[in-house]
């Protein structure tokens, strides 16, 4: 069953310019690039949306599958008022993965990419094995689906 296409809070800074969307990490909220990137907003749209389930955006009873974000995050860059152009998307952690993917699915609306601290793992044994020593919040997730479904 495909899932409903849900609405992505945003907040916005700068009128001119062209456009950058920022993607923040797990646990955390668009709230979280606000004062990092004022100063770009002299001269860029920057678009900052709470991913699905994070902050303002809708919490739907779902699996927060790639795909899933993918639909919403679309949804949201074909809904800004930008004329089709392209934009930057900068994402963080959870947020460097969506926007890599979000640039192979669709190309056309993205000019460049900015990805940081990108979570890169030769499988799934090597990342549950690095994410289990990190400890805290990173090991719980990993360790009990619940939790980091309510995360």
């Amino acid at each position: 069953m495909m899932s409903t296409a849900y609405d992505l809070a945003f907040t916005e800074a700068g009128q001119v310019g062209p456009a950058m969307v920022f993607l923040h990490g797990l646990a955390a909220s668009g709230h979280f690039w606000s004062s990092r990137v004022q100063p770009l907003a002299k001269s860029f749209r920057l678009f900052m949306p709470d991913l699905l389930g994070f902050g303002r955006s809708p919490r739907p009873r779902i699996n927060y599958t790639i795909p899933v974000h993918i639909r919403a995050l679309h949804r949201l860059v074909e809904g800004l008022p930008l004329d089709r152009q392209a934009v930057t998307v900068v994402g963080h952690s959870l947020g460097a993965i969506l926007a890599l993917e979000y640039a192979a699915l669709h190309p056309q609306r993205v000019g460049s990419l900015v990805l940081l601290n990108l979570p890169c793992y030769s499988n799934r044994n090597e990342a549950r094995r690095i994410i289990r020593k990190q400890g805290g919040l990173h090991q719980l997730t990993v360790s009990n689906r619940a939790l980091a479904h309510f995360t």
